[in-house]
């Protein structure tokens, strides 16, 4: 477990042994606060940010000192990113004892990630479950296959595993993501996708200076006061022309 403020790093895992001999390495991901979101959006601007580099070195050691154990890894919201991106750099001989990598609502990645050799081997291995009201699943870019679940939550609350509904042995699955979903995945798309590094990371201090100008501490803060804060949100935004 790692905490450092002065980086923004919020680091954490753990490995499990599995009674069918395998190892689940898991990756924690952000809690419900607006700046751990804000460090999921880093990524867009970001070539590697720490937790990422602390995943891949957690999974190379973790394969050393279980050296007979099939790998599977996983890990919710930024958990998941690291999930993967562990997977993509942990280095060929680890890869090669993976046997899935489970990404549960996690964001996706810069476009080059997915260009590497890396990303090309373990991608077939890659779960994606997505909620589906997934707002967090669907930022930045991953070209995965993935399985929608139901929520009983709506919006940004969906991103919560525990309001995802299940039978007594699996989620309960959706044909689609939520139309709020896939519009809020086209709109970051088109607002990203022409701007340089050093402009990504300008809107998303302007954005996330929006929404913490509401008093928002929390997802669930701006849940809460959707309606009463939407005027006030409004004149933040409009405050900055570009």
């Amino acid at each position: 477990n790692r905490i450092d403020e002065k980086t923004q790093t919020q680091f954490s895992a753990l490995t499990m042994l599995l009674p069918d001999g395998s190892a689940y390495v898991a990756f924690r991901g952000t809690d419900d606060t607006i700046v751990g979101w804000k460090e999921d959006f880093n990524m867009a601007f970001t070539p590697e940010i720490p937790a990422q580099k602390y995943a891949a070195e957690y999974l190379r050691q973790v394969s050393g000192a279980l050296p007979f154990r099939p790998l599977l890894v996983g890990g919710h919201s930024k958990g998941g990113n690291l999930a993967v991106y562990a997977a993509v750099f942990c280095g060929q001989d680890v890869q090669n004892r993976i046997l899935a990598v489970y990404n549960n609502d996690g964001p996706g990645f810069q476009e080059k990630i997915l260009q590497t050799e890396g990303y090309r081997r373990i991608k077939p291995r890659i779960k994606t479950i997505l909620s589906q009201n997934a707002m967090v699943g669907t930022l930045l870019w991953n070209d995965c296959d993935y399985t929608v679940v139901k929520s009983t939550a709506a919006l940004l609350g969906a991103h919560d595993g525990f309001t995802w509904e299940t039978t007594p042995t699996s989620f309960v699955r959706c044909e689609n993501l939520s139309p709020s979903a896939r519009a809020f995945d086209r709109a970051m798309e088109e607002v990203l996708v022409g701007m340089s590094m050093a402009e990504r990371q300008e809107f998303i201090e302007e954005f996330f200076g929006t929404l913490t100008a509401t008093g928002a501490v929390t997802l669930s803060d701006l849940s809460a006061r959707m309606l009463r804060e939407t005027l006030r949100f409004a004149r933040a935004v409009h405050q900055e022309p570009s």
